[in-house]
């Protein structure tokens, strides 16, 4: 083979490994391209999810937000309401404290005391009791003793021995100094073995039962539109 034919075969290879390497990197670069527009893909679908999953996340913490706001809105305006509610009541309360003084300026004042004795007596084992009343129900609580001992003994057929205390009841509201921490709208408080057994039969202390048992009632009749 003469040198001829050596350089044309040699330009050949040379020609052949060249067409070979170009169709390789067509071939590498296609791929590549492929590949990248995959990853492009996956990368923004994922990047997609993520945003999603972040907007889906914040939007459950506006809404969390918002019913915790809510709630408490409405829990605050349920404690006002509750609030006026005691208001009124504690008005009618006091509104009925006031007239409660009035009751021992009534004629049948020295009736209810007989009958508070009376309804006393019986919480008692001992028949030996002493009477407690304020300074300004002396004379009417000695009276009222007296018709009470003699009423209990015709109608039980027992004796018993009351006993007006020289201890006093605080006095009346508008009998009360200006320094009286406790006042007492009337009625008395009975008290047997040297005070250890207590009737408090005061007007102040039944009010005070009578309103707990009548606050349903009168809660309803007030505030039944309100819920």
């Amino acid at each position: 083979m003469n040198d001829a034919a050596v350089d044309k075969q040699i330009a050949n290879m040379v020609s052949f490994i060249k067409k070979e390497a170009k169709e390789k990197a067509s071939e590498i670069q296609a791929k590549a391209s492929e590949e990248f527009t995959i990853e492009k893909a996956e990368l923004v679908q994922s990047s997609r999810l993520k945003i999603a999953a972040e907007y889906e996340k914040k939007e459950k913490q506006v809404l969390v937000s918002k019913k915790i706001a809510h709630s408490n809105e409405l829990a605050k305006s349920r404690l006002e309401i509750l609030k006026a509610r005691d208001a009124g009541l504690q008005k009618i309360l006091a509104a009925t404290r006031e007239k409660l003084d009035d009751v021992s300026k009534r004629p049948e004042y020295k009736d209810l005391l007989v009958s508070l004795i009376l309804q006393g007596i019986t919480r008692f084992e001992s028949r030996e009791i002493d009477v407690l009343a304020r300074p300004e129900d002396q004379e009417l609580a000695a009276t009222a003793i007296a018709a009470a001992k003699a009423a209990y003994q015709k109608s039980s057929g027992e004796s018993v021995t009351l006993t007006l205390s020289k201890i006093l009841l605080p006095p009346s509201p508008k009998n009360a100094g200006a320094k009286t921490l406790k006042t007492c709208s009337g009625g008395i408080i009975l008290t047997a073995l040297s005070g250890k057994v207590t009737v408090d039969n005061t007007l102040d202390k039944r009010l005070e039962a009578a309103y707990h048992l009548a606050v349903p009632e009168v809660r309803q009749m007030l505030f039944a539109q309100t819920g």
